[in-house]
Parts: C-alpha cells; sequence; structure tokens
C-alpha cells in the first residue's frame, strides 16, 4: 500500500530530481537502474533532464 508520501505529486518531483541529480554524479551509470531505485517513471524522468518542465 502506497502511503501519503508516496501518493503527494511533490514528493514524486522530488524523488525525480533526486535520481536525476544521482546519475549526473555518478552515483548510477544506469539512468534506468536510478529512476528504479527511486521508485520513479522513467519517461518522466527522461522529460525532466531534457527540461521539459511538468
Amino acid at each position: 500500500m502506497a502511503t501519503l508520501q508516496q501518493e503527494n505529486p511533490l514528493f514524486q518531483e522530488g524523488r525525480i530530481l533526486l535520481s536525476i541529480n544521482a546519475h549526473k554524479q555518478g552515483q548510477f551509470t544506469s539512468f534506468r537502474k536510478a529512476t528504479s531505485t527511486y521508485n520513479v517513471p522513467r519517461s518522466t524522468a527522461q522529460r525532466r533532464r531534457k527540461g521539459i518542465t511538468p
């Protein structure tokens, strides 16, 4: 069951940014692994990485 934090869009945006930054800093060699670790949709994170805002 999802917690209230996981359902809140602001927390998801935060996790998206964390996954992008972790990949940029080299903590993950794979962008796919970074997004799965932070439990965010890869396609959404890819759009954010390209600069497309929500």
